[in-house]
């Protein structure tokens, strides 16, 4: 029913106060993200198959749209901080790089390396400005991944047994590192020291997380 996947696909915003407000109307919108207290941004799907980074100012209600992309071209994990906005830009030639939206257009932050397929996903950003996300190189297990703003690269920083981890996210305590996990009984949450990148460039192993939070984690 293509009423019900439009409305499924709304907006709504809850205020611990004044209680929820519908922000979208039919417009297949995902991804809410803050960019401060008073602007929301989210993704929106448009008919002709492309998909939009749209501003929307929770005082006024004016919308902006500030990034379009290319028909079929998929955004997701969109993250806003510190005046950043980043997210996994699945393009047509088949890879999912993390992107930065800046003036307009999406830039990847880690060139393309080689051919082979290369997928870049759930970007965080730490308040110091350091960048992790989950990725998978050359059809290879998905690790976790810090980016080098001074090289422009990815350099791994924490791997996992099961070979797929996903989700970083660092506390505020700064040191302490949590993600998903996939092992035997299905997605688990795992805790980890926020590892430094010369601790899992040795092995596959470097760095790995040992410590279940939860079993059977299935969102």
């Amino acid at each position: 029913d293509p009423g019900y996947e439009t409305e499924f696909s709304d907006i709504y915003l809850w205020r611990e106060k004044s209680g929820t407000d519908r922000l979208t109307k039919d417009e297949r919108a995902r991804d809410p993200a803050f960019l401060d207290e008073k602007t929301l941004l989210f993704v929106k799907a448009n008919p002709d198959t492309s998909e939009s980074i749209v501003k929307r100012n929770l005082e006024t209600g004016a919308e902006i749209v500030l990034w379009t992309s290319r028909p079929l071209d998929r955004a997701a994990g969109l993250l806003a901080h510190s005046g950043r906005i980043l997210f996994s830009l699945h393009a047509n030639g088949g890879h999912e790089k993390i992107v930065e939206l800046r003036d307009g257009e999406a830039r990847p932050l880690v060139r393309l390396m080689d051919a082979k397929r290369e997928f870049e996903r759930n970007p965080f950003l730490r308040a110091d400005g350091t960048l992790y996300f989950a990725a998978s190189y050359g059809h290879g297990p998905q690790q976790l991944y810090r980016f080098d703003p001074s090289t422009k690269s990815a350099v791994r920083v924490l791997a996992s047994s099961s070979g797929f981890l996903d989700r970083p996210v660092i506390l505020s305590d700064g040191r302490t590192l949590v993600a998903q996990n996939y092992g035997l009984n299905g997605l688990d949450l795992v805790r980890a020291s926020v590892p430094e990148p010369k601790d899992a460039a040795a092995g596959a192993k470097a760095g790995e997380a040992k410590e279940d939070l939860h079993e059977y984690l299935t969102g």
